[in-house]
């Protein structure tokens, strides 16, 4: 049996979270399909809630609850073979390019994005959302 350990400095922690999930499939520790990691990550995120619920909020409970939804996501890449730091890196830059798009349609439109409600940002951001469809077509 190998060693799940971690090679600390070498990777990002969603490379190592991902090493360590294949070093652990080769041991037969894994699911035959992918139907099941959903489900995982569905449970994962209950709990994440189930802790945010709480009557007092304990964030050290919170972080490990999110590590484990974080490490379950990873086994969803794994299984859907998506390396988790690229696809992390496109979302990174699918927000920033939306957001930048937010912020010049606030300004073209002669608002000013820090005085706007939620809900105003959020229809700026179905538009930019929108906007980016038309041009993908």
């Amino acid at each position: 049996m190998k060693t799940v350990k971690a090679n600390k400095g070498a990777y990002s922690n969603l490379i190592e979270a991902l090493s360590i999930q294949r070093a652990c499939a080769e041991d037969g520790f894994d699911w035959d399909e992918v139907l099941p990691v959903f489900a995982k990550i569905e449970e994962e995120l209950l709990e994440v809630r189930e802790e945010y619920g709480k009557d007092i909020v304990d964030k050290s409970a919170i972080k490990e609850e999110l590590g484990d939804l974080l490490f379950a996501v990873v086994n969803l890449c794994r299984h859907l073979d998506v390396n988790p730091d690229e696809a992390m890196a496109l979302a990174n830059l699918k927000f920033q390019g939306r957001y930048s798009e937010l912020q010049s349609l606030a300004e073209k439109q002669g608002k000013v994005l820090v005085n706007l409600n939620m809900e105003e940002k959020e229809a700026l951001w179905q538009r930019v959302k929108q906007l980016e469809l038309k041009s993908e077509r």
